[in-house]
């Protein structure tokens, strides 16, 4: 017995008439006799007693309904709890990205697995997704040890879990044929008469190196010559094959695996030139809970 043959079983109760539940379903009477035949053949009882040209439930179909009635509400519970009903509270989950398309990889085999799950990414910086994340307007974020460090109780007392996924060090980003290409690390202050490239844009939100490239020239009382100045789309398009130089990280160094192959990345060797970026989250809602761990999976086959 399917789930149409319960439903059909449902009006035919209600009705107890072939012809009016056949009226009420739009298929003929013929048909809708044919399933019943088969739901009594398949259970080898009668469900409803014949009188004239009536049909009434006897106690063998009052028996049945209640069963099918108890599965078609668990069926219509079930259907609305993994639809993308837009009112449906677990299925919505906001995520505060990294930014320029790093995650969308894995965020789309997690949404073909779980596609009754919408996720709504932001963009945003790592102070303010933590900030989002303690105001419960976002579920899973990444952030820095900076940020974190500013939040310390609120962190604390909500019961956010916090997991490190990697030390997102800075790089110097040189041509192969630089003189600084054969280094493996470079003190920031080397640089002093260096023309750099700036890559304009919100970088706040869009580029997380940015806010650790005035993070470390606050630390290091050292202002970086940025003489060229590249706009964002720009830059996506022509940063490998600039000879000028410009700095990168850790996760975008990974990410581009390409990048290697035109540039060297000399690491610099200033205490402060680094990020450690954590994945924070709540871990009571299930859903939050497999995005965190696909997510995490993630970081871990790149940088383990």
């Amino acid at each position: 017995m399917n789930i149409l043959q319960m439903q059909q079983f449902q009006i035919i109760a209600q009705y107890q008439s072939i012809t009016q539940a056949a009226e009420a379903l739009f298929i003929t009477s013929s048909a809708l006799s044919k399933t019943l035949k088969n739901i009594e053949s398949e259970f080898n009882c009668l469900f409803f007693d014949r009188i004239g040209r009536k049909i009434v439930l006897n106690q063998n179909g009052i028996e049945l309904l209640s069963y099918i009635d108890r599965i078609l509400d668990d069926y219509d519970a079930m259907l609305h709890r993994f639809s993308n009903h837009p009112e449906n509270p677990n299925a919505s989950i906001v995520l505060c990205d990294l930014g320029e398309n790093i995650l969308d990889k894995c965020i789309t085999a997690f949404s073909q697995k779980y596609p009754y799950i919408r996720i709504k990414k932001e963009d945003v910086s790592f102070e303010r997704s933590l900030e989002l994340l303690l105001a419960e307007k976002a579920d899973i974020i990444f952030t820095d040890h900076l940020s974190l460090a500013k939040f310390p109780q609120e962190i604390a007392s909500q019961h956010i879990e916090s997991t490190f996924l990697f030390k997102n060090n800075l790089f110097l980003a040189v041509p192969p044929d630089s003189q600084y290409a054969t280094l493996k690390e470079i003190d920031l202050k080397q640089l002093r008469h260096e023309a750099f490239i700036e890559i304009k844009g919100d970088l706040q939100d869009v580029i997380k190196t940015a806010p650790l490239i005035e993070q470390l020239q606050n630390s290091e009382d050292f202002k970086i010559n940025f003489a060229y100045h590249y706009d964002l789309d720009y830059a996506y398009k022509n940063l490998f094959f600039t000879p000028h130089l410009y700095l990168s990280d850790s996760l975008h160094i990974s990410y581009y695996t390409d990048s290697r192959k035109y540039k060297r990345f000399i690491k610099l060797s200033n205490p402060t030139a680094y990020q450690d970026i954590f994945i924070c989250h709540r871990p009571d809602d299930p859903h939050v809970a497999i995005l965190a761990d696909v997510l995490k999976k993630t970081f871990l086959d790149i940088f383990i």
